[in-house]
């Protein structure tokens, strides 16, 4: 078992219990909104009983979801999401459709325009975002617990959006691609300020304290890229039109 709980997978502390229980019944506990701490308490209590029972873990604690809900402090309400994760995510939203959009109108050497159509559309991103981090993050939890759910939900608003952009033309408000993309990497920039300062709730053993403040320097790297990456990303689209336009 890795002595590193950053790179240590929650298995490894219930290595009698079957992988796919003990990985549905951590999801099902995150989601609760329990501390990495305590998720490692359990795994391992759980992990003492199979050895000395000799019982399956299904036998033993039935179905995980449900047994993580019998664990949870309040009895099974989700999570409660901080105020860092939702200014993480209006500043995503932000810099990932400011940036394009910027790009775009620099390439064309116009102004940013600002139609009817992608006005709802951002509303409708922002009332997406909303769901994923409102209170209990109900919306989240639903994706997570029921993922064919994100396969049907992401090409349907994908075609609202489209269908927006398309339908309702009329120009609102012109503003100078320079200023948008400004904002649109400001917004990148500290995203993944916080993104990269965000502590990590590691699940640990008992007794064992997480070391720093994030995963490690790579670990750190990486979530200081991820808004850059998701920002480059959004700029394909906006590239490829243009070269073969």
């Amino acid at each position: 078992m890795s002595e590193n709980p950053s790179t240590r997978h929650p298995r490894e502390l219930a290595p009698a219990a079957d992988p796919a229980w003990v990985d549905a019944f951590v999801v099902e506990l995150r989601l609760l909104g329990v501390p990495g701490d305590e998720i490692g308490d359990h795994l391992v209590v759980l992990d003492t009983h199979l050895r000395e029972s000799g019982e399956s873990v299904d036998e033993a604690f039935g179905d995980p979801r449900e047994y993580a809900r019998s664990l949870a402090p309040s009895g099974g309400p989700a999570a409660a999401v901080d105020r860092s994760t939702v200014v993480l995510a209006v500043l995503a939203l932000v810099g990932v459709v400011l940036v394009p959009a910027a790009l775009g109108a620099l390439l064309d050497g116009t102004r940013v325009t600002v139609t009817l159509g992608g006005l709802l559309v951002a509303v409708l991103l922002g009332g997406a975002v909303a769901g994923l981090v409102a209170p209990g993050a109900p919306v989240l939890a639903l994706l997570v617990r029921r993922r064919w759910v994100a396969f049907v939900l992401t090409p349907a608003l994908v075609a609202v959006g489209a269908a927006l952009v398309l339908l309702l033309p009329q120009v609102l408000v012109r503003v100078p691609a320079p200023v948008v993309g400004v904002a649109g990497l400001v917004a990148v920039l500290a995203g993944s300020v916080l993104l990269g300062r965000a502590p990590a709730d590691l699940v640990t053993a008992p007794g064992e304290r997480a070391t720093g403040s994030a995963t490690g320097g790579g670990g750190r790297l990486l979530g200081v890229s991820v808004l850059p990456a998701c920002a480059l990303v959004a700029c394909v689209p906006v590239l490829m039109t243009r070269l073969l336009g």
